[in-house]
């Protein structure tokens, strides 16, 4: 049976790259394509696709907003996230959202029907990148206390997490544990699906919570201009004020948001309803 796939990308080239490796599959078939957040909620409602594979920052309706929506309208469908951004924050951000994977723009074309098929059959797919910084993440965040050591793990996985925190790559992993790099690729997308994944959301969703910020009106209206995908220079003649203003404004919620980027900013704030979606 086919795998029947809606593409949402605001880049033509990029759909039209998918959707020709993707015509090339016999078990995989392209059935609409979208360039924005809200033409995805509209099509996956009528087309019910079985993976949506999404992009993340889109003018208007964002990724990880698009995909709670569709999410919420039927829970069947999964989300394959699609993004340029090596990021913690937005990964873990659309993995809170119900995505079943999360791929950088940069993988290659045969990663994408692999993900496609690992999340068709109901997996989670990391792509290797996406892995290595969640790994990093909790390690880091475990050494300063801000999360609990995991308790109950088999040793194969203390060991990964050994070798992993001693600077070693999926040969060294390998190496530890007598085995295949492809099996200790496997053990490591286990470890952190199973263990590592649970604990980081867990604690963005707590921080999410303790989150007591308050935007200015100017502020709100700038980040919801960029939200649609306005430049600055165009933010700027609609608001009639300089660049240099929005862009201090944009630092400032940049830095009450603990944002790094515009992208996480609008997710951040779209999570704590301080703009509409």
């Amino acid at each position: 049976m086919s795998i029947r796939i809606l593409l949402v990308d605001d880049h033509q080239l990029l759909r039209e790259g998918f959707r020709s490796l993707i015509s090339e599959q016999s078990n995989m078939t392209v059935v609409g394509e979208a360039e924005d957040g809200r033409s995805a909620v509209q099509l996956a409602a009528r087309l019910s696709p079985d993976v949506v594979v999404m992009d993340i920052s889109m003018p208007g309706m964002n990724g990880i907003e698009a995909a709670r929506q569709i999410l919420a309208a039927n829970p069947v469908v999964k989300i394959m996230a699609l993004s340029m951004h090596l990021d913690r924050r937005m990964v873990l951000e659309m993995f809170k959202s119900g995505a079943s994977g999360y791929l950088l723009k940069e993988c290659a074309f045969d990663e994408v029907v692999q993900a496609v098929q690992v999340v068709a059959s109901k997996g989670i797919y990391l792509s290797p990148k996406i892995a290595d910084v969640l790994l990093k993440d909790y390690i880091h965040r475990e050494k300063k206390g801000e999360l609990p050591p995991l308790s109950g793990v088999p040793e194969r996985e203390k060991a990964i997490l050994q070798v992993f925190e001693e600077g070693g790559d999926l040969k060294a992993i390998a190496s530890a544990l007598h085995t295949s790099v492809k099996n200790a690729d496997s053990f490591r997308r286990q470890l952190i699906l199973d263990h590592i994944l649970p604990l980081l959301l867990r604690a963005q969703s707590d921080a999410a919570e303790g989150l007591d910020v308050s935007l200015t009106h100017r502020e709100k209206e700038i980040l919801t201009w960029v939200k649609d995908g306005k430049s600055t220079g165009e933010i700027a003649s609609i608001l009639k004020i300089s660049q240099d203003t929005v862009k201090f404004h944009l630092k400032n919620v940049f830095q009450k948001l603990s944002a790094t980027s515009r992208s996480q900013a609008i997710a951040v704030a779209i999570e704590n309803k301080l703009i509409e979606s």
